[in-house]
Formats: structure tokens, C-alpha cells, sequence
């Protein structure tokens, strides 16, 4: 019996989104020894090198040493870096010869606007979300001695942390919510869907809700789920420059979670669910409001595009199905 693959997951633990920790089950899922490496400072040492040198974590002396003794010691066939899609020379150089047989492939969920300055593009592959963020991949290693494979990899959900309440859609609230961070730039969307007539909730961070504070905190999965099941739709809304073509992590979560999933007509969402069946679609929030109009009024068609795209998730959109394609394209 072939032995299980080791994969190296270099991460920035501490944040507020989880998606790593579901990138780490979905190896776990397809047999993979699993070894999280924290890429920010992790002891008083490493924080005292960062007050005394003020450099970044992924230039700070402490922090490489310790990722590459870390990576030495867990021996990985395979190193993930989340959300850079390169390291600064130090890294790179220390990281490298402390695993030197192990492709090391970067996995972005933001899209990238600019190259950041202090990283240099030597790793062995990129794996992108949007694909707007492919011009500047290309642009970047355009010079490398080294070859890159750059994928186009959408985002995903692990389906466990949204359990489906059983809430029939013409038992839901008539409102769509947004559940998120409110950014400024959201909230001139909330307001523009209001201007034509459509009804919103807003819940997370920096929502407007006057009295009722408790609807700005931070929201966890269980929260989230019951939210979606509980409103006939969700109103998915861009932040740019964070996503511009792709499809956020929201797209995933609200299908899993048997919510209505509405989402902007952006170029790579009809390779991930079929508009009109599986996910409401818009142009603009004129199209929006008509389209929740005519669902509103024929419950049976809400219920049966939020189930094909709860399926479609369920059958291709698991970070378990991301995990098989990542072994598959380095280890296979």
C-alpha cells in the first residue's frame, strides 16, 4: 500500500476567515498526512526579532529559521503557501533546502491587482481563484529560468460546517441579507439594491442596524447557515479589488448551506454553476429585483435552483475535490 503523501501547509493562523483550516481537512479527506506551519511570528523570540528588526514575518530571520527547521523535520512531498504567490529570497532560498524534493505550489484567494514588491515569483506553481489575476502570474514569471503551472482553481466550502436547515421557501423571510463585512464599498451596494426597490438585512461587521449590535459581530459557520435558511435569498456582492472575475468563498458556503445563492454575472461563474438553474445570476440589481420578484411569487422555482446548486457544490465544490486536484497535478 502506497504511503500516505505528506503535505506542508505554510499559513497565516490567527485570521478571521477559516478557509485554511478547511483546505487542511480536505487533504486530511483524501488520506494526505497533514503538517500546518504558521508563517507568523510564534514565540517571544520571533516576536522580539520583529520589534527590534520591524521586517515582516516572511523576512523575519526567527520566523524563516523556524519554518525550515519545521519543514525539515516533517520530511513534506508536497508544500502549500495560502495567499502568496511568491516569498521574499530568504524564504525561499531557507524553505527550499530544508525540503528539496517537495514542489512547492502557492494557493491565492485574493485577486492580486499588483505583484507585491518584496516577493520574488521561484515557485513551482500558482494556483489562482480568479481569473483576472492570470495576466499578472503570466506577466511575473515571464522571466523565469524556471518553468511555472499556473491553475485555475475556484475557491470551495467544507459542506460540514453548514448543515442544512429544513426551512421551506415559502416559510422564509422576503428579505435578502448580506452577511459579511460591511465595507464602505458594500454598503453603497446595499443601498443601490435599495434604491430600486429591493429589501435587505445586513448582518457582520460594520453593518448599519442601528440598536440591534449584536447583528455586528463576527459570524461563525452555524450562524451563517441558519441566516441563509432562514432569508429567501442571499445577496453575494464583490469586493474589488479583492475578486473581480472569480467567485468568492460566499458562493460556495450558501449552496451548502440550502440557501438561494444570488451572484453578479462575472466571466468565471459559469464554469462553476449553471445561471438560472443553479445560482441566481445579475447584471445589475434592477435584473436582481426582477428576478426575486418572479421567485418570490413561485416559491417551487426558488427551492429547486437552491437544491441543484446545493448538489453541484456537493459534487464538485468540496476543498476535498480542491485537495484531489492539487495531489493529482504534483504528485501524480
Amino acid at each position: 500500500m502506497p504511503a500516505a503523501p505528506r503535505v506542508a501547509i505554510l499559513e497565516k493562523q490567527g485570521g478571521v476567515l477559516s478557509w485554511h483550516l478547511d483546505i487542511e481537512a480536505g487533504f486530511r479527506s483524501r488520506g494526505a498526512d497533514v503538517f500546518s506551519i504558521q508563517m507568523r511570528p510564534a514565540s517571544w523570540t520571533e516576536y522580539q526579532t520583529k520589534w527590534r528588526t520591524r521586517l515582516p514575518a516572511l523576512e523575519n530571520p526567527a520566523v524563516v529559521g523556524r519554518v525550515a527547521a519545521e519543514l525539515r523535520a516533517c520530511r513534506p512531498d508536497l508544500v502549500i503557501i495560502l495567499k502568496q504567490p511568491g516569498l521574499p529570497s530568504l524564504a525561499l532560498d531557507a524553505w527550499r533546502g530544508a525540503a528539496p524534493r517537495a514542489p512547492f505550489v502557492a494557493w491565492i484567494c485574493d485577486h492580486l491587482p499588483a505583484w507585491p514588491e518584496a516577493l520574488v515569483p521561484g515557485l513551482d506553481g500558482v494556483c489562482y481563484f480568479d481569473s483576472a489575476t492570470r495576466p499578472l502570474l503570466e506577466t511575473a514569471h515571464s522571466g523565469q529560468h524556471q518553468p511555472v503551472r499556473l491553475v485555475h482553481l475556484p475557491l470551495a466550502v467544507n459542506p460540514s460546517r453548514y448543515q442544512v436547515p429544513n426551512i421551506p421557501f415559502s416559510r422564509r423571510r422576503s428579505a435578502l441579507v448580506f452577511a459579511g463585512n460591511n465595507s464602505r464599498a458594500r454598503k453603497q451596494q446595499l443601498a443601490a439594491y435599495r434604491a430600486v426597490g429591493g429589501r435587505t438585512e445586513a448582518y457582520g461587521p460594520h453593518a448599519n442596524v442601528g440598536w440591534h449590535f449584536w447583528r455586528r459581530r463576527r459570524l461563525g459557520a452555524a450562524f451563517l447557515a441558519r441566516l441563509y435558511a432562514e432569508h429567501f435569498a442571499v445577496l453575494n456582492l464583490l469586493q474589488p479589488p479583492n475578486t473581480i472575475n472569480g467567485l468568492n468563498l460566499r458562493a460556495f458556503e450558501v449552496p451548502a448551506a440550502g440557501g438561494l445563492a444570488t451572484y453578479p454575472l462575472v466571466p468565471d461563474l459559469p464554469a462553476a454553476f449553471v445561471p438560472g438553474e443553479e445560482i441566481v445570476a445579475y447584471r445589475d440589481f434592477a435584473d436582481l429585483k426582477n428576478q426575486i420578484d418572479s421567485l418570490l411569487a413561485a416559491p417551487h422555482r426558488a427551492t429547486a435552483i437552491a437544491e441543484a446548486g446545493h448538489a453541484r457544490v456537493l459534487r464538485e465544490h468540496t476543498f476535498a475535490h480542491r485537495a484531489a486536484r492539487i495531489l493529482q497535478d504534483w504528485l501524480h
